[in-house]
């Protein structure tokens, strides 16, 4: 999916987004308020949770097209839980796209999050063009395999 000149989506990759379900995990619920109004206004709809328990439980249910996970959880480690993900994934054979929200140290943990099996990493805080630019990209591929043409390169 391509953005316009500005980085936001168009109106009808918009619609095209319209059924995307986002399973957005982040302790902060700041955060959650604010990326789940952001992902509103690109037509997706989201399931916020910092249990590890229960979002398992909605990933498994097959009702997730992609996820949003803090890989600074409160109680939990967002890369483990990638990796559990993943484990899963061999097994079912569908594989949903995972986006760490990382902290200012991008670099780094783009580094780990792409050796981690992640799709793609955000810095936060969140801006609303990046945010939707990919999950644009992302959610196109909404198939359940791997994104092969991915770009893992921060611009």
């Amino acid at each position: 999916m391509k953005t316009d000149l500005t980085g936001t989506l168009s109106r009808r990759q918009v619609v095209s987004l319209n059924r995307t379900k986002i399973l957005l995990m982040d302790a902060d619920g700041v955060n959650q308020k604010l990326i789940s109004k952001m992902l509103g206004k690109i037509g997706c709809s989201v399931v916020s949770t910092e249990n590890h328990g229960t979002a398992v439980n909605l990933i498994e249910s097959g009702d997730i097209d992609l996820i949003l996970l803090d890989v600074h959880l409160y109680n939990s480690n967002g890369f483990d839980i990638a990796g559990v993900i993943r484990k899963k994934e061999e097994s079912s054979g569908k594989r949903i796209p995972i986006v760490a929200l990382a902290d200012n140290e991008l670099k780094r943990n783009r580094e780990k999050c792409m050796a981690d099996g992640l799709d793609e990493c955000l810095p936060k805080p969140v801006f609303e063009n990046e945010l939707s630019r990919v999950v644009g990209k992302l959610a196109g591929n909404c198939s359940g395999q791997p994104d092969k043409a991915k770009s893992v390169h921060p611009k």
